[in-house]
């Protein structure tokens, strides 16, 4: 495994409009390389981003290099239910190189911090992680993380 120099994690913030596209065009290569139909446009990422109960700066995270996005991930949590949600994107060309263990690993301190905070003592916590059903690679990195 070649794992790229100069790859840095950096919370998605600020928020630039510009780099709304650079997230869905992330997405969207992930999609077409697993043959799914999914496509997200830069103003559905604007909306989700800018979403009320979104925090971008903690609960984004983005790898990039050279300041070249290359993978996502996002968060969502519910204190109702003690859910959270886990979705995210490694670039084709930048699999397989520990990028979306990273992200895991991000996610999941992230989502401890929050319930933490957000849920009582005797509250259950359940992440959701989510992937295509086209992305074998993903679901086999979701199993070996549990």
């Amino acid at each position: 495994m070649t794992v790229r120099e100069n790859l840095t994690v950096r919370p998605a913030r600020p928020f630039r409009i510009e780099e709304a596209a650079a997230i869905a065009d992330l997405y969207n290569a992930g999609y077409h390389a697993e043959g799914s139909p999914f496509h997200v446009s830069a103003e559905e990422m604007v909306m989700y981003l800018e979403a009320p109960g979104f925090n971008v700066e903690t609960d984004s995270f983005a790898i990039e290099q050279d300041g070249t996005l290359v993978a996502i991930g996002d968060l969502e949590f519910s204190d109702k239910t003690g859910r959270a949600w886990a979705s995210g994107a490694v670039h084709p060309e930048y699999r397989r190189q520990g990028l979306g263990t990273q992200l895991i690993g991000l996610g999941e301190k992230r989502t401890l911090e929050w319930a933490a905070t957000a849920l009582s003592e005797n509250q259950p916590l359940q992440i959701q992680r989510y992937c295509s059903h086209n992305n074998a690679a993903a679901i086999r990195l979701f199993e070996a993380h549990g």
